[in-house]
């Protein structure tokens, strides 16, 4: 695809890397910067809804670009047929979901860095009042130098603002925690437990409630809501490590870690107790050295079943439902 099949002025040698419900992204050459960028631009019918999203992820985005681990964003506007489009930084190394699928489950090592480094993005964002809401391999990338960078806020959730969706279905199923899929708004929680999820699925090579033999959508999140995780010990990763992925994977948000700075502070003393080097945790006015404990860090999250599971489910199913009659109205 050209230039002037898009209409927008500054980019050329434009190629299709990926196509998403709202928005196709391109690879593009900015001759101007002599550099290659990555162009998401708005596809299909842009409505109101759409045109929210893409607004909202502008604004999120634009906000935090300048931290190390979330993707920076060089320009925004509208193509000449009226589609807006963001200029971004483009990132050689693909997704982390790629990366799983080319060469299986990373190091323990690598996930403890990944997860301390995407902990202090997700953090950073918080602070500024900014929910992620859809994090997941696929939404975190890579550098040339295997940095990670958060990209992808089209579900964010502003200060004031309203939800990308008025449904309770945000996000991809297998990385959504059991209160979101209920139908209950997002929180800190919410999002600590898809960065948990993805962390699980780094180390393990899957999601933790993905099974071959039952890919169904009610099946899915039926052990979302009444499952424990299951236990990685069994694949020889370290205790450090699965604690803190089942904490992050607690059935109640409360009993998960109390924000992204808990988080990220246990993975940093995963690392020190491994014997691994310490990452730098990218928070403003964190100190990133300390590996120090933080009370509650080591409590052993209880497994929220019962009756409060089978509620999440009747809701999840509910949602599901909700969602269906909405699409075909």
């Amino acid at each position: 695809m050209t230039t002037l099949d898009l209409d927008i002025p500054g980019y050329s040698r434009l190629a299709e890397v990926d196509r998403g419900g709202f928005a196709t992204i391109y690879r593009a050459w900015q001759p101007t910067f002599e550099r290659e960028v990555a162009v998401k631009v708005l596809s299909g019918r842009i409505d109101e809804t759409a045109l929210r999203s893409f607004r909202r992820e502008c604004s999120a985005i634009g906000g935090l670009s300048g931290h190390p681990n979330i993707v920076t964003v060089y320009e925004a506007g509208t193509s000449g047929d009226g589609r807006p489009f963001i200029v971004m930084e483009y990132l050689h190394g693909g997704s982390l979901a790629h990366r799983l699928a080319e060469h299986g489950p990373l190091e323990v090592a690598d996930v403890l860095r990944l997860g301390v480094l995407v902990a202090g993005a997700l953090e950073s964002a918080h602070r500024a009042g900014i929910l992620h809401r859809d994090l997941k391999p696929e939404n975190i990338l890579l550098s040339r130098l295997g940095e990670p960078k958060v990209a992808d806020f089209g579900l964010a959730q502003l200060p004031g603002g309203t939800s990308a969706t008025s449904a309770g279905l945000v996000g991809t199923v297998l990385h959504a925690a059991p209160e979101v899929l209920a139908g209950e708004a997002p929180t800190v929680a919410s999002d600590v437990y898809s960065l948990a999820s993805t962390l699980f699925s780094l180390v393990a090579g899957r999601p933790p409630f993905a099974l071959l033999a039952d890919n169904s959508l009610m099946g899915t999140m039926a052990r979302i809501a009444c499952e424990p995780p299951p236990d990685l010990r069994f694949q020889e990763v370290p205790d450090q490590l699965c604690r803190i992925l089942e904490q992050g994977l607690a059935k109640a948000p409360a009993d998960r870690q109390r924000d992204m700075a808990q988080l990220g502070r246990q993975l940093l003393a995963a690392q020190a107790e491994l014997g691994h080097a310490i990452t730098p945790l990218p928070i403003e006015s964190a100190d990133p050295t300390s590996t120090a404990a933080v009370d509650g860090d080591s409590r052993t999250p209880r497994v929220r079943t019962g009756r409060r599971g089978l509620r999440l489910v009747v809701a999840a199913m509910l949602a599901v439902a909700a969602v269906g009659l909405s699409m075909a109205t």
